[in-house]
């Protein structure tokens, strides 16, 4: 389902609740986005806005949960693949992101992503684990240093 198949009410709900979440008001934005999910828990766009706002919100585990239902949804969006890598990130579940990046990477094109300079940008930071930078390490060869 798409949003085109909503119901002109309930267009302009969702209008009104992304104008919300750009005025960063985004409990009022996600109350309003929830009650529209539950007539229509089948929009990519939907879900992916609501984790957006949780996300915003710094509710990253919700996020992670609605960014993960975004990709199943729609597992060539690579927004909600990156939102659910930076959802888990940000919950320090670093393979698991690392994994989400490999997920959207294999089955898409890697030059043509913003997931290289993700990439580039982890691979200099220096908090990150022996154990970490050896994983993060296997992605920049695979898909940074290879394809660029």
């Amino acid at each position: 389902m798409t949003i085109d198949q909503l119901t002109t009410i309930d267009k302009a709900l969702l209008e009104e609740a992304f104008t919300r979440k750009n005025e960063e008001r985004y409990p009022e934005a996600l109350h309003m986005l929830l009650n529209l999910e539950v007539k229509y828990p089948d929009i990519a766009v939907l879900s992916g806005t609501i984790a957006s706002c949780y996300y915003l919100m710094t509710r990253y585990r919700k996020a992670e949960m609605y960014f993960r239902k975004t990709t199943v949804l729609n597992p060539a969006s690579e927004l909600a693949s990156r939102g659910l890598f930076h959802s888990l990130w940000q919950q320090a579940r670093f393979t698991k992101a690392l994994e989400e990046m490999d997920r959207y990477l294999s089955a898409n094109n890697p030059v043509r992503t913003c997931y290289r300079i993700t990439l580039e940008e982890l691979s200099v930071m220096q908090y990150l684990s022996s154990r970490q930078t050896a994983i993060l390490s296997k992605y920049v060869t695979k898909y940074v240093h290879t394809q660029g």
